[in-house]
């Protein structure tokens, strides 16, 4: 809905890590487009300026379905399973059973597999992986959160936001959501002074997700 122009523009594929992976691999469940009529989003950020809308397409309309489970998300949670256990190898072939049924939009042959060499390796895919799997379903949040709580190995691919605007800087990202005000108002046993921003942040922080960019 916020991007079906209705009257919204609100989130853009621009610098985001989809950008460049959807060009280089044409992997289709991270498509996008530049929209045929708007060149930019309905909003600008502060010391940017206007954002370049570059259209998502896995949701075309305000009605299309959104999953809530489904066997892909299944594998890859055996396949974290194991990375867990230390089978980093017998993970890899449950990551690339996911990630080789898709057909690229570029080549029209199924996407490469991940080569992975170590443990460490194996969980970047895995995490890469899920990801793109579970783009915009609403579930990066708790996959964050719990490897960050189980000092997960391998890395995370976070986009450099803090290079185009010291809005992200200012504003660091935050891997939990406060109690909104409806619930503190309805229940009394919530405490009205629990922090509203910056919640669950390691030491150090994580850069702020940037308004308008997923």
């Amino acid at each position: 809905w916020t991007n079906a122009g209705l009257p919204y523009l609100g989130y853009s594929m621009v610098h985001t890590f989809y950008e460049n992976y959807y060009t280089e691999t044409g992997d289709p469940r991270t498509a996008w487009a530049p929209h045929s009529t708007f060149e930019f989003a309905n909003a600008s950020l502060s010391g940017y300026g206007q954002v370049r809308f570059l259209n998502q397409l896995k949701y075309r309309t305000p009605d299309d379905d959104i999953r809530l489970a489904g066997g892909t998300d299944m594998r890859l949670l055996e396949a974290e399973a194991l990375l867990v256990q230390g089978d980093w190898q017998g993970a890899m072939i449950l990551v690339n059973e996911v990630r080789t049924r898709y057909v690229s939009d570029v080549t029209g042959a199924p996407l490469e597999p991940w080569v992975a060499s170590s443990l460490e390796e194996a969980w970047t895919f895995l995490k890469r992986e899920r990801m793109i799997e579970l783009w915009l379903e609403a579930r990066r949040t708790g996959d964050l959160r719990r490897w960050e709580e189980q000092a997960a190995p391998g890395d995370v691919d976070w986009p450099d936001y803090e290079s185009l605007s010291s809005h992200f800087v200012d504003h660091r990202r935050s891997r939990c959501f406060s109690i909104p005000n409806s619930e503190r108002n309805a229940n009394e046993n919530v405490p009205q002074d629990l922090p509203t921003e910056h919640l669950w942040t390691p030491a150090g922080g994580i850069p702020g997700t940037p308004s308008g960019l997923p």
